[in-house]
């Protein structure tokens, strides 16, 4: 867990929050982890190479879950990354030019090798 604070912030005033609304927590689980259905992993493996094909296509599906659901943020920040890398990949494949064509304040930390 992190706990972080931006701006004038009284330290000793956030260590008195956090010992208030953090301090009962423990890193010890006794309890047995829930049985969670509908969850389910299908292996898959791809066994045909062709390196004279110039273009391979392929397409990834994962179930989604609902706004309510406790990995809805996860799965927005992972969608977000996903379409984020695509994006730059079109760029760097498509462009003349290393730098985007328009600033984009969202091409934080990926770099063209």
């Amino acid at each position: 867990m992190v706990l972080s604070a931006v701006g004038d912030v009284n330290h000793s005033e956030l260590s008195k929050l956090a010992e208030k609304h953090f301090g009962d927590l423990s890193d010890d689980y006794t309890g047995v982890p829930p049985d969670v259905k509908g969850i389910r992993f299908t292996g898959s493996e791809f066994l045909y190479r062709n390196d004279c094909l110039p273009f391979m296509y392929g397409a990834l599906a994962v179930e989604g879950v609902g706004y309510n659901h406790p990995d809805a943020i996860a799965l927005k920040v992972a969608s977000s990354v996903s379409q984020e890398i695509v994006l730059f990949l079109l760029h760097t494949l498509y462009l003349s030019s290393p730098l985007p064509p328009f600033p984009s304040p969202t091409f934080y930390a990926f770099c063209a090798v």
